[in-house]
């Protein structure tokens, strides 16, 4: 078993611990990499994302833990990168520029309402409060849980298709704060949706992050991506990766070896390495 997350927030965006924190505890529990990616700065006021004059210390400091721990543990660079067409940089110019070690890509925020001038032409998907997923639902799809689900998974599938991505972050995760209310994951629609995007991951080579905060967060009861998403994945040989999506140290190591197990009863094996990306296969 090798361990590894390459997914990891730090306080330098909305994670709530400074970077050495997260590699000391990854250290104590026997990590062979930690991966920090702060959300790709995007606005200084939106609370999430890192802030543009913080980017080249973020990076500084990655980069000296780097060659501090080198020895115990390897570190490597990112950002979750937000993907909103129109409005965000292209991954791999950000990428090459800072010299960062691999691409993770997700989508939080949908586009609503064109032109985005600002966050309020957004739908913000993720987060504890589901009085964003709410207003935005009805706001910019009237409540019409076809179209809102289409926009997210459109705006998945332009990200695969338009960008670079190594990993690709929680890409099923529209329906955390569904919560079951607006649609059931059993359903024909929306399984179609799904697989469009599961044959782009397939098409463009792209690791699949099998993300456990909703559970261990007891904000659903099941991983990002579904254990029957997952399944769908084994059939089509797509790698995978576990990641806690830390957002405090002691989130590294939750349900870790609980999903590391769980993948290995669905049929994946340990793989090796996919660039610097350890996988399942």
């Amino acid at each position: 078993m090798i361990k590894t997350n390459y997914h990891t927030h730090c306080n330098y965006c909305d994670g709530k611990a400074p970077l050495r924190d997260y590699v000391l505890e990854a250290i104590k529990h026997n990590f062979k990499t930690i991966g920090f990616t702060s959300h790709s700065p995007i606005t200084d006021d939106n609370g999430f994302s890192i802030k543009h004059a913080d980017v080249e210390n973020y990076c500084n400091e990655v980069n000296a833990l780097k060659r501090e721990f080198k020895e115990q543990i390897e570190v490597l660079l990112s950002f979750e990168f937000e993907y909103i067409p129109g409005v965000t940089r292209p991954m791999k110019d950000v990428a090459k520029y800072w010299n960062f070690d691999y691409i993770l890509g997700s989508v939080h925020l949908i586009v609503g309402r064109e032109p985005v001038t600002s966050g309020k032409d957004l739908w913000f998907t993720d987060g504890p409060d589901l009085s964003y997923y709410d207003k935005g639902f009805y706001e910019f799809f009237d409540g019409d849980i076809h179209k809102a689900a289409k926009a997210f998974y459109h705006q998945t599938n332009l990200m695969l298709e338009t960008e670079s991505l190594d990993i690709i972050g929680h890409f099923d995760k529209i329906k955390m704060n569904n919560k079951g209310r607006f649609f059931q994951e059993d359903e024909k629609w929306y399984n179609d949706l799904v697989n469009e995007t599961i044959d782009l991951i397939k098409q463009k080579n792209v690791i699949v992050e099998v993300n456990t905060r909703g559970m261990y967060k007891q904000r659903h009861s099941d991983y990002f991506p579904s254990v029957d998403i997952l399944k769908r994945l084994k059939k089509l040989n797509i790698p995978v990766t576990i990641a806690s999506d830390a957002h405090t140290p002691t989130d590294l190591n939750l349900l870790w070896e609980d999903t590391y197990n769980n993948l290995l009863e669905l049929g994946f094996k340990p793989a090796g390495r996919l660039g610097v990306i350890e996988v399942l296969q």
